[in-house]
C-alpha cells in the first residue's frame, strides 16, 4: 500500500513539474505595457515569434479585413494600409512591398505573422524579453498614437549606428557571421544592443 501511494506522489510531482514546464514556454505579448489577450497563443515557427495579427492591429487601432479569397488581411489605420497574405512573405504598405523572412500561416482559424513585421507595420517598435519569453511592443508616441514609418526602415537599417545582431534568446550581440547565431537573429543598432544591457560575444570577438 506505501508503494502504492509513494507512486501516486511521485507521479503527481512530476505531472506538476511537467504542467509548470510547459507554462513557462508560452510566449507573452505586451503593447506599451498592456498585456494582450489572444485566442490562439503566440508560438515560435522556424526560429520566429509569430503572433496572431488581428489581436494586435486592433490592439493598435486598426481595422482588419480578411479575403478569404485571396486569404490577404488587408488592415487599415489612418491612410496607412497593411497587406499580407497566407504563405507569401510579400508584405504591402500603402502599396509598397516590404519583404518579410517567415510568411503568415493560418493556425486554428487565426492569421500568424512575424510578431517584429507586425508591430513596424504600423511604426511600432519591438523587443524580444528572454527571461519572460515576452514580446515588447512600443507605440511611436506616448499617447499610443503610432508614427508610421517607410517600408523597409526599421529601427536596424536606419543608418543610424553600427548594425549587430542579436537573437530571441540570450544577452549577447554578435557579428553577422558569428557561429554561435541561430536562426532566429535579427539586426539592431549597437546603440539598442547597449541599451537593453547586452554585451559582446567572446566567440565572434565583439
Amino acid at each position: 500500500m506505501k508503494k502504492i501511494i509513494s507512486l501516486l506522489l511521485v507521479t503527481i510531482i512530476m505531472l506538476c513539474i511537467g504542467i509548470t514546464a510547459y507554462a513557462s514556454d508560452d510566449i507573452h505579448v505586451t503593447l506599451d505595457g498592456s498585456y494582450v489577450e489572444f485566442d490562439v497563443k503566440p508560438q515560435m515557427i522556424n526560429g520566429r515569434t509569430m503572433v496572431p495579427i488581428r489581436a494586435i492591429f486592433e490592439k493598435m487601432g486598426a481595422s482588419v479585413v480578411w479575403d478569404s479569397a485571396t486569404r490577404t488581411a488587408v488592415c487599415t489605420k489612418g491612410d496607412t494600409t497593411v497587406k499580407m497574405t497566407v504563405d507569401s512573405v510579400d508584405m504591402y504598405i500603402n502599396g509598397q512591398l516590404n519583404k518579410m523572412d517567415v510568411s503568415p500561416v493560418v493556425i486554428d482559424g487565426r492569421t500568424l505573422a512575424p510578431a517584429r513585421y507586425v508591430a513596424e507595420a504600423f511604426g511600432a517598435e519591438v523587443k524580444w524579453d528572454g527571461v519572460s519569453r515576452t514580446v515588447v511592443i512600443t507605440t511611436g508616441t506616448q499617447s499610443g498614437e503610432s508614427v508610421v514609418q517607410p517600408p523597409n526602415q526599421t529601427a536596424a537599417s536606419t543608418g543610424s549606428g553600427e548594425i549587430v545582431y542579436i537573437g530571441e534568446t540570450g544577452t549577447k550581440y554578435h557579428y553577422q557571421t558569428c557561429r554561435t547565431l541561430k536562426n532566429g537573429a535579427y539586426p539592431i543598432t549597437m546603440e539598442e544592443a547597449l541599451a537593453q544591457g547586452r554585451q559582446g560575444c567572446k566567440v565572434c570577438g565583439r
